[in-house]
């Protein structure tokens, strides 16, 4: 459950920049082209409510969406409280 719900908000904010990245590509913006093409790989997995870490991502394509800070990009650690006695 909270997988999905940081893939809806990261989903939410890649169309957003989506949006605004593809004005500055058509006016020719040579780094907005290759931050499209970026955000383009990763719209897919998020709207199968994935994890963009999953993908497998260049050093280049993730300084490109770095900006963005997409929570499923960022690397996940689980907690548990039990009872010491459960071990």
């Amino acid at each position: 459950v909270i997988n999905t719900e940081l893939a809806l908000a990261d989903l939410d904010t890649c169309e957003r920049a989506i949006h605004r990245v593809q004005k500055k590509a058509k006016g020719g913006d040579k780094d907005a082209k290759a931050e499209l093409a970026v955000l383009e790989k990763c719209l897919p997995q998020l709207e199968n409510a994935g994890m963009l870490r999953a993908l497998d991502l260049s050093a280049e394509e993730k300084a490109a969406i770095r900006y963005l800070s997409f929570l499923t990009l960022k690397p996940t650690m689980y907690i548990a409280n039990v009872n010491e006695d459960g071990f």
